[in-house]
């Protein structure tokens, strides 16, 4: 999942623009891991869905945090962040 958001960032974040950042961090609080990764480039397209993209990493990264019982947003101010939340002994699916 980090390599699918980092390679993205790399690719679309910063096509007007010569330079950028990109932050990558991590938390566990409340049995819960809370991944984030930020870029402050363009920012994602308004109206960007994640359940509707067409391409093939976001639906994996979507494939992934759904069967860890996660959740994941993506927020655009000051370029694109996402954060996946999940929790940190997944439900066993029965």
């Amino acid at each position: 999942m980090v390599n699918e958001l980092i390679t993205n960032a790399m690719k679309y974040a910063f096509k007007s623009t010569s330079s950028g950042t990109v932050r990558i961090s991590a938390a566990y609080a409340h049995n819960r891991i809370r991944l984030v990764v930020a870029d402050n480039g363009t920012g994602i397209p308004d109206g960007f869905s994640v359940t509707g993209s067409n391409g093939f990493g976001m639906k994996l990264i979507n494939l992934m945090v759904h069967q860890l019982d996660g959740t994941i947003r993506f927020e655009r101010e000051q370029g694109t962040t996402c954060t996946i939340t999940l929790p940190m002994i997944p439900k066993p699916s029965y």
